[in-house]
């Protein structure tokens, strides 16, 4: 997918893709409810085929059901899936057995000639990992996935839904190994069938397979269960849940409330023949109401990033599940359709994450102060600062939203963080961005969508007008955030840029792989002097070495035994054609710097007070 952010050449990047659609669990049994659609998805000899056999039992059906939809896109995806392109048989069956005529009308959507008489459709449908496409290539987190001992399955990427029944009750059976565990947010009945209210619900509710740990604890209320699958045995849910309790908790004392029941996290974790088979550039997670889906390498040096990604995903039981528009309640799975509010589902998200641990004194305060220099910086270097976060959220689907898509995790949680300041202020110190989000899910719901367009109106409603002027500055606008004069009102200091203590220089330049994993320039550091770099350029040689994904340390390893002011030999690729350049290493800076103040007034103490704490509710 477009969305995903390509590897750091040194580094890998998290992506922590998007949010999912709205849905619940039914105060009712479903078994209460008439289901119109049963699914049984056969994964037997999956490992042998790498195909999924998918039977669809409609109930009786009428000429308006007469289209069988795979999605095109999916929530939080804000991409191109298309998952109809893996579909490699398709038939549908009427009650003697015999074939119904069947037309494709798109890549996405076959029509049944006669749907009243239609038994049963019966499709084999290809996993996304190893599928070989050349386009729209899909994350492992948002995708389907078979291995030899496990199978990551989102729903939306092997079941459909019939025209006029995307909000009838459906349930689905899984046919597996005998050995092989089920770990999923969906209540399984008796009759061994998974149900959902709609095909929303379902689509909201990945599905782990395989030989599984797992691991429980309860939260505030919420039960949360952990299912995982590494591929050597390295890591086990036990080992999550070690490293993540913590975080979780100090998410549960952030909340207050457990707006749901049950939790699942579902993670996979992949060793690099795994990854390089499949041509993996990204990994991460993709957040659904009750749930999240992981696609992690198999490294336990990955285990304390995990933690802030598994309290991003946890949060979205608030927004979008809680605080959402009416674009995300009725989703529409055939035509890709934007939300101006990604700046609320994701950066607000983004920020909580890290200001819930913070308040709960698992970061120190320059710990956390560091998170969001990084973020700033994150921000300058490697996105266009004229790209609004509306937007950004509008053309999401987009080339142009696409290749800005992730800053909504930097620019979206900087918003966030000094509208949390703002609002700290405007109201003495009673109520900030946590308080105003956690009444705003209360008034809302998992069943009362706001109105898109009248949502800043709300929020100023809700709060102050001066907010006004804040949204069109920031949110609606592109005016740099004020991170000097909002932090000096809780004690912390701002500084622009000063020299680093260290003597090694660098080249001040960004880079990243592509999906041709080719080296890629993507941005400049502040004191970078011009000398006809683009970003975009490929690099081809650097330091007299062809630039790989693999040559990457060894070329770096060479400044060590340069100086600022050394020339340096760069060759690049641009419209295809080679440039040779020269530049010279620049002097390390450090940027954007935030530490805390010392002698606070009492003014700045009273904000840092209230700022690093819980606010109580009344």
């Amino acid at each position: 997918m477009n969305k995903i952010k390509h590897l750091n050449w040194m580094v890998l990047i998290v992506i922590l893709s998007m949010t999912i659609t709205q849905s619940s669990f039914a105060k009712t049994p479903f078994k209460k409810f008439k289901t119109r659609v049963s699914f049984v998805v056969d994964v037997t000899k999956a490992t042998e085929s790498d195909l999924f056999k998918v039977t669809v039992l409609p109930e009786k059906l009428g000429k308006k059901n007469n289209v069988y939809n795979l999605a095109s896109t999916a929530p939080g995806t804000y991409d191109i899936l298309d998952f109809g392109r893996f579909v490699k048989s398709f038939k549908a069956i009427d009650k003697s057995g015999n074939e119904i005529k069947v037309k494709q009308l798109s890549t996405n959507r076959w029509k049944i000639a006669q749907p009243q008489k239609l038994a049963k459709i019966e499709y084999m449908i290809e996993d996304s990992y190893d599928s070989g496409v050349k386009q729209y290539h899909i994350a492992p987190m948002c995708g389907t996935g078979i291995e030899k001992n496990y199978i990551l399955m989102n729903t939306f990427g092997v079941m459909g839904y019939f025209e006029g029944l995307q909000s009838a009750p459906v349930r689905f059976k899984i046919d597996k190994p005998e050995k092989w565990t089920v770990g999923t947010a969906l209540n399984q009945e008796n009759d061994g069938y998974f149900y959902a209210e709609t095909f929303d619900h379902m689509a909201d509710s990945p599905v782990l397979i395989g030989d599984l740990t797992k691991a429980t604890t309860k939260v505030s209320g919420i039960d949360v269960e952990i299912y995982c699958h590494s591929m050597n045995g390295v890591i086990s849910a036990q080992d999550v849940m070690n490293i993540s309790k913590e975080v979780l908790t100090a998410a549960g004392k952030f909340l207050t409330y457990a707006p749901v029941k049950r939790y699942a996290f579902l993670m996979s974790f992949m060793d690099r023949e795994m990854m390089r088979r499949n041509k993996f550039n990204g990994w991460g997670a993709l957040e659904h109401s009750y749930s999240s889906a992981y696609a992690i390498p198999e490294n336990r040096q990955v285990l304390p990033s995990l933690k802030d990604m598994m309290a991003h995903e946890f949060f979205h039981i608030i927004t979008p599940l809680n605080i959402h528009s009416e674009i995300i309640e009725k989703y529409n799975f055939a035509t890709p359709t934007a939300d101006e509010h990604l700046w609320l589902y994701e950066g607000v998200t983004e920020w909580a994450a890290g200001i819930m641990q913070l308040r709960d004194k698992q970061y120190t305060l320059q710990q956390y102060l560091n998170s969001i220099s990084g973020k700033i910086n994150d921000d300058e270097r490697n996105y266009d600062p004229n790209f609004s976060l509306s937007r950004l959220s509008l053309e999401s689907y987009q080339p142009s939203g696409s290749r800005q898509y992730g800053n909504i995790y930097q620019r979206g949680a900087l918003n966030a963080a000094m509208l949390d300041i703002r609002l700290l202020e405007l109201s003495g110190g009673k109520r900030g961005l946590r308080e105003v989000i956690i009444d705003l899910s209360k008034r809302y719901g998992k069943q009362k969508a706001f109105n898109s367009k009248k949502f800043f109106d709300v929020l100023v409603k809700e709060t102050y007008p001066e907010i006004r002027q804040f949204i069109n500055d920031h949110i609606k606008g592109t005016k740099r955030l004020p991170f000097k004069e909002y932090y000096g009102k809780v004690g912390v200091k701002y500084t622009r840029s000063a020299p680093s203590k260290s003597k090694r220089p660098m080249f001040g330049i960004t880079f990243s792989v592509n999906q041709k994993r080719e080296i890629v320039i993507t941005g400049f550091a502040l004191s970078h002097k011009p000398f006809g770099l683009k970003a975009g350029d490929v690099v081809v040689k650097l330091l007299g070495e062809k630039a790989t994904p693999e040559s990457g340390s060894g070329i770096f390893a060479k400044t060590k035994e340069m100086k600022v002011g050394d020339s340096y030999e760069i060759v690049v690729k641009r419209d295809g054609k080679e440039i040779k350049l020269k530049g010279k290493l620049l002097q390390r800076m450090r940027y954007n710097i935030l530490e805390p103040m010392t002698n606070l007034t009492p003014a700045q103490q009273k904000m840092q007070d209230v700022w690093k704490q819980n606010l109580p509710f009344k």
